[in-house]
């Protein structure tokens, strides 16, 4: 299956329908997100839904999109403010977990179409840009280790065992409502610096 290619820019009706398809899966599961549900939400036809995105496959793809274009746009700036990948990846830990705590539906949406949606013409965007984040981590890790600001190790394990690591904040949010993320990605990013550090 070939990649999807997502748009590059979106307009304020596609961000609201985008939004929409985010807070209907998170609130009613993916099989209920129905472009009729949609429509009805956001109290336009299904018709103007299927202008801006034919099928139910690109209007999925483009949620994928759309969630991690705002997670990028959330952590992005903060991030890369620092060339030492330490202080880089200790931010990604931080900024993960805020994330997290902070646009639930979007996380569990994503989880929901990652675990539902099975595209016909594409390979889902969900798993192309997963395998991106890993790909970028393990170029922080080695970067670091270039500099001898990490040790050595294999970043691809580094890389997945931060991401998993990180799922489970997620996880641990939605079985427990209140949960201290904040002393979750502390005591992360604590055991990831004796990990990680040279």
């Amino acid at each position: 299956m070939e990649t999807y290619i997502a748009r590059t820019t979106i307009t304020a009706t596609q961000r609201r329908i985008l939004q929409c398809v985010v807070d209907t899966i998170a609130d009613e599961g993916y099989a209920r997100a129905t472009i009729g549900e949609i429509g009805s939400r956001l109290k336009i036809s299904k018709g103007v839904i299927q202008y801006h995105f034919p099928t139910k496959e690109e209007l999925m793809q483009e949620t994928i999109a759309y969630i991690y274009a705002t997670a990028r746009d959330y952590m992005s700036s903060q991030i890369w403010q620092t060339t030492n990948e330490w202080e880089q990846i200790r931010h990604f830990i931080e900024l993960s977990c805020q994330f997290y705590q902070q646009y639930p539906t979007c996380i569990k949406a994503l989880q929901a179409i990652r675990s539902n949606f099975q595209p016909l013409k594409h390979k889902s965007l969900a798993v192309t840009l997963y395998e991106r984040e890993l790909s970028d981590l393990a170029d922080v890790f080695l970067s670091g280790q270039k500099k001898r600001v990490l040790r050595e190790f294999d970043t691809d394990i580094a890389a997945l065992t931060l991401r998993m690591a990180l799922n489970g904040v997620a996880a641990k949010l939605y079985s427990q409502q209140n949960y201290n993320v904040k002393k979750h990605a502390d005591e992360l990013t604590e055991l990831f610096r004796r990990a990680f550090l040279a």
